[in-house]
């Protein structure tokens, strides 16, 4: 470790809130291969819709859900949440895999948008 250039080891111990966008967010996210099934292809185009349109608020309740961090930190890599879309009623996410399960069911982005919130909004890590 390099004392002489702290700003190098910044990225892991200092929040900065401008890291988070739905461009970061999305590069977190390892998604399925959409071209063989159109059920798959519509649940990712939803949420990629939820991500580019979210605040950042919604953005930092995204990633607390699926990370457990609500801040963009160092220690989250690309690729690093791989996204499955499920035959399942709700929204579920691992924060110890880094594993989000997106339902297949739900018809349209309102409704995906709505649930989705509904899940993420102002949980808290115990």
């Amino acid at each position: 470790m390099s004392l002489n250039n702290p700003q190098k080891f910044e990225q892991f111990f200092v929040h900065h809130d401008g890291d988070i966008s739905p461009d970061f967010v999305k590069k977190l996210l390892k998604v399925p291969d959409t071209s063989s099934d159109p059920v798959v292809q519509r649940a990712v185009n939803m949420l990629h819709e939820f991500i580019d349109t979210g605040n950042k608020d919604d953005l930092s309740d995204f990633l607390l859900f699926t990370t457990g961090s609500m801040i963009a930190t160092g220690g989250l890599r690309s690729e690093c949440n791989e996204v499955s879309v499920e035959q399942t009623q709700g929204f579920f996410a691992s924060t110890c895999s880094f594993e989000p399960k997106v339902p297949a069911s739900i018809p349209n982005s309102a409704e995906f948008k709505l649930a989705l919130k509904s899940v993420i909004i102002g949980k808290s890590m115990t």
